[in-house]
């Protein structure tokens, strides 16, 4: 074995020779017995000169395992400040990157941390930085107080990896995560603390198994960390947070807090009724400069059902601001029914005004949003058989004949339709004209499955009596092969009394479907019946 350590030790010596080819040979032969040559190439590692450390640092690239983690960490450390060793110790700094990226082992990251925080202070800026990586993959909380002091190195590039590596660390395991300490402690710890130490804790409590009661702890000392509990209770919503919400509203004057308070109010009373507090919380929320506090009041509202704030609601839902308008619109959504119908009108101007604004700039997504919103609050409020029912269809219309690309506005536009249209009594009805109609013939084309039979319904309901598109219209829904023959297609051939639709009538009656071809005869008899007797009466009295 010695024999072939100094073997190895002298072939070592011959990579100082000039020819960069006969250097290439040696350290190909060194890869054919790796297992060997590695502790000899480790051991001569501080005794070469820095030619033939490069080269043995090259070879280790892909050598690298933990047994030259700390060979590696004593060459960085001992040459630091000689120029001739300032690309080795870079090319050591990587191999040691590529370690701790590596590595699962407690030990050897426990090492490498420790390493990478002492040589945060080097003198080479490529090493500092390298170093921050390093923390970046095994570093801790505990670490973060010494990247936080990396970020006002004079290098520019030493302070964008100290802003990577605390990003990093956000993530970092916590040392405690196996025994976290009592949730009373930490709200102890918590309120008393302040600086880097109240930053380490939050880490701490983030990933605490309680840390949804230590929120509810913190609420009710009313202490200076509301702000992230009402954040952490936000993502795991308790109804026990309820009680605070309102004094934390009513005593935010700058708005602050109250978006938070009023989003996690909207999600921990969903359905239930609200106190004499929360309502004149949310009041002053509503009313306020605040936009975002406005806007979470919407959230509320619409959740706590609080019917009194529907016209407010409805003006709000045509406002210049966009965000605030969605969430108007979501809580009209939310809040309206059968009752108020005394707002449809008011409504539909609302969707006008924002489908103008839409085909103004039509990548507004959110705006998409918003109408499809406005169109569902109006199909629960409307009354198809009230005369208001008109102005429901023009915007219905109006949305369908220049949005219908848009998947929302198609769906609840063709639902609207379909509330506001009476079922019976058709012939009472004032029936759409034939642009309308043409309107939803055009959308055959584009619509899904479901939406298909209820275009075909809506035809036969609105189209007018005799017109001839509804020929295209059965044909094309024919096609699709989703629409049954006896609901929708034999009911609009016989609305359409064309010679072609008369034909096709004729067909159906001779089919194999039974109840299509009882529907197309009957609709054939009474018209033959019908005929008979016009003409009977125009009898001329001479015959």
């Amino acid at each position: 074995m010695s024999d072939n350590r100094a073997a190895i030790a002298r072939a070592i010596d011959k990579l100082d020779h000039p020819d960069a080819t006969l250097q290439d040979e040696i350290l190909d032969g060194f890869s054919q017995r790796a297992d060997t040559v590695r502790p000899v190439v480790l051991a001569n590692l501080p005794v070469v000169n820095a030619r033939v450390r490069r080269a043995l640092l090259r070879w280790l690239k892909s050598q690298l395992n933990a047994e030259a983690t700390l060979p590696l960490m004593r060459y960085v450390f001992d040459e630091q400040g000689t120029i001739a060793e300032q690309s080795g110790r870079s090319l050591a700094m990587t191999l040691l990157r590529r370690r701790a990226r590596a590595t699962e082992s407690p030990e050897e990251r426990g090492r490498l941390r420790a390493f990478a925080e002492d040589i945060c202070g080097d003198e080479d800026p490529e090493i500092r930085r390298q170093a921050l990586e390093i923390l970046g993959y095994v570093g801790n909380i505990r670490s973060i107080h010494l990247v936080e002091r990396c970020q006002a190195d004079a290098d520019p590039e030493v302070q964008r990896a100290a802003k990577r590596t605390l990003v990093a660390l956000a993530e970092a395991p916590d040392d405690e995560a196996a025994s976290p300490r009592p949730a009373p402690r930490l709200i102890k710890q918590l309120l008393n603390s302040a600086g880097p130490r109240r930053r380490q804790l939050l880490h701490r409590w983030r990933r605490h198994d309680q840390r949804a009661a230590i929120a509810i702890g913190l609420l009710r000392n009313r202490a200076e960390l509301r702000r992230e509990a009402l954040q952490i209770l936000l993502e795991e919503p308790t109804p026990e947070a309820r009680p605070f919400l309102a004094s934390i509203i009513l005593d935010d004057p700058d708005g602050e807090l109250s978006p938070l308070a009023l989003r996690l109010l909207a999600k921990v009373a969903d359905g239930e009724s609200a106190g004499p507090d929360e309502v004149e919380a949310i009041r002053r929320a509503f009313r306020s400069s605040v936009l975002l506090s406005q806007a979470a009041s919407c959230a509320a509202i619409g959740a706590l059902k609080l019917t009194q704030f529907a016209p407010s609601l409805v003006d709000l839902s045509s406002s210049g601001q966009l965000a605030l308008a969605l969430e108007a619109a979501k809580a009209l959504d939310r809040l309206v029914d059968e009752s108020h119908f005394e707002f449809v009108e008011e409504v539909c101007e609302s969707v006008r005004i924002n489908e103008r604004r839409r085909r103004q700039d039509p990548g507004e997504r959110d705006r998409v949003e918003l109408i499809a919103h406005l169109l569902s609050a109006l199909r629960t409020i409307v009354d198809p058989n009230t005369v208001g029912v008109e102005s429901v269809h023009r915007t219905a219309f109006e949305v369908l004949s220049t949005g219908a690309r848009e998947r929302p506005l198609r769906i609840t536009g063709i639902d609207l339709l379909m509330a506001s249209t009476p079922t019976e009594g058709l012939d009472r009805f004032d029936r759409w004209d034939e642009h309308r109609a043409s309107t939803l013939v055009g959308l055959l084309p584009i619509a899904e499955r479901p939406a298909i039979k209820r275009i075909g319904t809506l035809l036969y309901r609105g189209a007018p009596q005799g017109w001839s598109g509804l020929d295209k219209a059965a044909r094309t829904l024919w096609k699709t092969g989703y629409v049954d023959l006896a609901e929708v297609i034999v009911p609009l051939l016989c609305r359409s009394e064309s010679e072609k639709a008369l034909q096709w009538l004729q067909e159906i009656a001779d089919g194999d479907d039974a109840a299509s071809a009882r529907m197309a005869r009957d609709f054939l008899r009474r018209r033959r019946n019908s005929q008979d007797i016009i003409d009977a009466e125009y009898i001329s009295p001479d015959e």
